[in-house]
C-alpha cells in the first residue's frame, strides 16, 4: 500500500528555492515519464535540459537525452609524412590523454604536436564541457599520426546519466555517488 502511494505522486514541479533566488534548480517530472531540468543563475540566465525519468521503489533516476559523449561528432585518423603526432580539435578546444599517459591534461588547445608514437587509445576532454569528463576512443590504426576530432554544438552543458533522487514526503533528495567531491545534497521541494 505504501509503494502504491509513492508511485502515484512523484509527478510535478520541484525546486530548491521558492522566492528571491539568485540561483535555483528545478525538476519537472511529467506524466509521460519525461522530465525538464533547469538551472537559473542571476548572471548566467537559465539552462534547460530534457530527458526520461523512472521510478524504482522510492528512487527516481534521471537521464538526459543528450549525453556527454554526443559532444564528439567524428574522429578522422590519417597517416601523413611527418615526424610528429598531430591532434587537432575542430569547432572546439580540448585536451588529450594518449595511451593512458597524460600529455596535455587540463590544457585547452585546438592543435597538439607530440613526438611520433603509436596511438591505441585517446581520452578526449572538451574544454567547453563543464563536467570535464573524458570521452574514451580506441584508435583503429595505431600508426595514424594525424588525428582530427570534430565536435558539435549541443543544446546544453548539463548531462545526467542515471542521476538518482529519493522521493520522500513531496521532496526529491539527491543521492550522492562516491566519485562526487561535493558534500552538498540538493533537496528539492514540490510546489503545490
Amino acid at each position: 500500500m505504501l509503494f502504491s502511494c509513492i508511485s502515484s505522486k512523484p509527478g510535478g514541479l520541484y525546486t530548491d528555492c521558492i522566492q528571491h533566488c539568485f540561483a535555483k534548480n528545478e525538476i519537472q517530472l511529467l506524466k509521460n515519464k519525461e522530465f525538464i531540468y533547469s538551472q537559473f543563475y542571476d548572471v548566467g540566465g537559465t539552462t534547460e535540459v530534457r530527458g526520461r525519468w523512472k521510478l524504482s521503489n522510492d528512487t527516481i533516476s534521471l537521464t538526459t537525452y543528450e549525453q556527454h559523449e554526443d559532444r564528439i561528432d567524428s574522429i578522422y585518423e590519417n597517416k601523413i609524412t611527418s615526424d610528429s603526432l598531430i591532434i587537432i580539435f575542430k569547432n572546439d578546444y580540448g585536451s588529450v590523454v594518449i595511451n593512458d599517459t597524460v600529455f596535455a591534461d587540463q590544457i585547452c588547445e585546438s592543435k597538439f604536436r607530440f613526438q611520433k608514437m603509436q596511438v591505441y587509445k585517446l581520452n578526449i576532454f572538451s574544454c567547453s564541457d563543464q563536467l570535464y569528463k573524458p570521452i574514451s576512443f580506441d584508435i583503429k590504426d595505431p600508426n595514424s599520426n594525424h588525428i582530427t576530432i570534430v565536435t558539435k554544438e549541443i543544446n546544453s552543458r548539463i548531462f545526467l546519466k542515471d542521476k538518482k533522487y529519493v522521493y520522500k514526503r513531496n521532496r526529491l533528495i539527491e543521492i550522492k555517488n562516491s566519485s562526487d567531491s561535493t558534500k552538498y545534497k540538493h533537496i528539492l521541494r514540490k510546489l503545490k
